[in-house]
């Protein structure tokens, strides 16, 4: 089994880590609770960030001309500057993050989702925007892995945000030791969960391994590290998971029971129809890679892409989502 690394994840500070709130209250959350046994956390208020202070008056995002502005209307003060001066200082004091765990809804911190009042009055109409911290954050660096903490209540995504990010964390460590050998093996050991995402896309990867010695290590590593972001964004459909299955399966097929390859069959159906998660299907089939000795796919991140604990205490149903 390869080495886990800790991923290094920015978390809005009201979610299990201070009484910072506008209620002067924090907020529980048992997974970024038992997430802080396996990350690095970078707990931040933005409205802490700008003396705000906690319990405060509420604060919104309003379109004064064509700008997003950050406004308290009980004082009527226009906190924007404030809160990009901050953010930038923010931003320019972390040299390396993996992902961000951010308030829902949340005027600073909302990824999308965001009531942008059309003027500073009373009962307005509103637009849909991004948290005005969190749309400089992810401006900054748009290849973090980002959610906010209402989506993770749900099982599909909370796996997508722990595959991606551990995956991204560990291409960044891998890049800054500067190692192409260790990027090869990267690629080989996520083949499998990268064709589930997007067979195009693994396909463009292997072709920049394949000319590796055309460029250098900063440009192929950018490259590839980019294409990776995008490959992990894209929701697997229903076709590049049996892809990806079926990639497992030719190598264990001659080698199982009828009655066994009578049951594998049965699985996929129930995953057709909706009835199990894919990880049911691979958890089989990484059981059998073990049993009969295969080597070449006991590496594949597909199996083991995160730490197991952190979806436990999930129970929710798989639903549709999308990308945040």
């Amino acid at each position: 089994m390869s080495k886990r690394y800790r991923p290094i994840v920015g978390v809005s500070k009201c979610l299990e880590f201070d009484n910072c709130r506008y209620d002067g209250k924090l907020l529980n959350n048992s997974f970024v609770n038992k997430l802080k046994e396996f990350v690095d956390f970078i707990p931040v208020c933005p409205e802490m960030g700008i003396g705000l202070g906690s319990p405060r008056k509420p604060i919104r995002l309003v379109r004064i001309g064509k700008e997003k502005n950050l406004y308290q209307p009980s004082t009527d003060t226009n906190l924007t500057q404030k809160m990009r001066d901050f953010t930038e200082e923010f931003t320019s004091s972390i040299s390396k993050i993996d992902g961000f765990i951010l308030k829902r809804g949340s005027p600073t911190c909302g990824i999308n989702n965001v009531r942008m009042y059309h003027n500073t009055q009373k009962d307005v109409a509103y637009d849909k925007s991004s948290g005005l911290f969190a749309e400089m954050v992810i401006k900054k660096f748009p290849l973090i892995i980002r959610e906010d903490e209402g989506r993770l209540n749900n099982l599909t995504i909370r796996e997508n945000f722990l595959t991606r990010l551990f995956a991204m964390c560990k291409l960044r460590k891998i890049i800054e030791n500067n190692s192409l050998n260790e990027l090869e093996e990267f690629h080989k050991n996520n083949h499998v969960l990268f064709i589930q995402h997007s067979l195009k896309l693994t396909m463009e990867l292997d072709l920049i391994l394949k000319n590796k010695t055309k460029v250098n290590f900063d440009e192929l590593s950018s490259t590839y590290k980019r294409i990776t972001y995008n490959i992990l964004c894209r929701v697997p459909s229903k076709d590049g998971v049996k892809q990806s299955i079926d990639e497992i399966y030719y190598f264990t097929k001659e080698k199982i029971s009828d009655s066994e390859a009578q049951h594998f069959t049965q699985i996929v159906k129930e995953y057709d129809n909706g009835i199990i998660q894919p990880s049911h299907i691979f958890t089989l089939l990484y059981s059998w890679v073990l049993r009969f000795g295969i080597v070449e796919l006991q590496d594949q991140t597909i199996f083991n892409p995160f730490p197991k604990d952190l979806i436990k205490d999930l129970l929710s149903k798989p639903k549709e989502y999308a990308i945040a």
